[in-house]
């Protein structure tokens, strides 16, 4: 007889991260502009994955509100969802990190699978279509039992899960 606190496994089936088709590429990415680069050559160096959006105004704000919380030495942290990391903007992210503007990123769950499942193979992501039906839809063993040994890791020795992850993937 099952425990009312524990959860059935036993009809989970994993798949190799390797025979998935993947949505997402590292070619894909963002590219860091060139200092002197214009308008156009900032707009051909966004994602290829993904929607992109006129948010012209959105970016302004942004800009605006960095340079206010630069000036009063103030840290800016980036609440993102796992899109951000899904559809390549990591070089972009890591490039305003290094230029100090952004000193701190939180993110959910999900882009920790992606950033992981980027740092194993190169690749994430994958279309829900009859996956989600079959139950197969985000069951890669790899990605699972990497987080999932980094999130015991991170319990066990009382640090941050990201830490963890990124521990176990070095």
């Amino acid at each position: 007889m099952q425990d009312n606190n524990q959860i059935d496994v036993s009809k989970i089936k994993t798949y190799s991260i390797k025979e998935r088709e993947n949505l997402v590429k590292i070619k894909d990415f963002a590219r860091v502009c060139q200092k002197g680069g214009s308008l156009a050559d900032f707009l051909d160096s966004l994602p290829t994955v993904g929607k992109r959006t006129n948010a012209a105004q959105n970016m302004i704000n942004l800009i605006e509100r960095i340079n206010k919380a630069k000036a009063k030495k103030r840290a800016i942290i980036w609440g993102i969802g796992p899109h951000v990391i899904k559809y390549g903007l990591s070089p972009l992210i890591i490039d305003l990190m290094e230029k100090g503007l952004i000193t701190g990123v939180a993110l959910n769950g999900a882009g920790a699978i992606h950033d992981t499942e980027i740092a194993l193979i190169g690749e994430t992501s994958e279309e829900m279509g009859g996956r989600i039906q079959t139950g197969q839809f985000g069951m890669a063993h790899e990605t699972g039992e990497l987080i999932n040994g980094a999130a015991r890791d991170a319990y066990t020795d009382n640090t941050g899960f990201g830490y963890a992850i990124g521990r176990r993937l070095t």
